[in-house]
């Protein structure tokens, strides 16, 4: 898949574990899980920004205790893409259809709204919008601040089923052979660890 004329995916710089079963979910072929079980198992767990291999599988084992039949549960690595920069992620999908994310929020378009309508072009003052949006947030439900089956139309996943510890594993492999991986390279992110905005977040709790 060509994200852009200096992106593509799989490739040396932004691999996945299974080239062959790549797949894709976007906002035009998800929709919101009306499933009460798998709610209350989203909404039943702390999912913190920056952790989403270990959130992807606690989400996977709370699924079960709720009684959601694993063959309906699949664990992703890959690709976020997020205005044509690919982030390397892991996910949870839902009866092959729906895309369970703790670490999208749904704040992320109102974010994107008012950074426009602004002219918001300072790096540190667009983390102070989105915090903002961020702290309205608090103490509602995950399955109405995060993911929940529908893809946002900011957001395009692209991977394949896997293990989310097998994808930490490759990705620190892939930021130990490219320090200077193009996706990490700008200010705030950090392909080691938190990013300034994560960072932030956890500050304000």
């Amino acid at each position: 898949m060509i994200v852009s004329s200096s992106i593509t995916i799989p490739s040396d710089l932004y691999p996945l574990q299974n080239k062959k079963r790549i797949r894709i979910f976007c906002s035009a072929n998800t929709s919101t899980v009306e499933n009460e079980a798998v709610r209350e198992a989203f909404d039943s767990l702390d999912l913190p920004p920056g952790r989403c291999y270990s959130n992807t599988t606690a989400l996977h084992k709370r699924l079960l205790e709720y009684g959601v039949p694993d063959r309906e549960i699949e664990t992703y690595v890959g690709w976020i893409v997020i205005r044509k920069v690919p982030i390397h992620h892991s996910w949870l999908v839902y009866n092959n259809a729906y895309v369970l994310d703790g670490g999208i929020s749904v704040s992320d378009i109102n974010y994107y709204r008012e950074i426009q309508e602004r002219g918001i072009t300072d790096i540190e003052e667009q983390r102070q919008v989105l915090l903002k949006f961020l702290q309205a947030e608090k103490g509602k439900p995950n399955s109405e601040t995060k993911t929940f089956g529908h893809v946002s139309p900011l957001y395009l996943y692209v991977g394949s089923k896997s293990v989310p510890a097998d994808g930490a594993v490759l990705f620190n492999k892939l930021m130990s052979q490219y320090p200077n991986h193009p996706s990490y390279a700008a200010e705030g992110m950090n392909g080691m660890g938190m990013s300034r905005m994560q960072e932030l977040m956890y500050q304000k709790k």
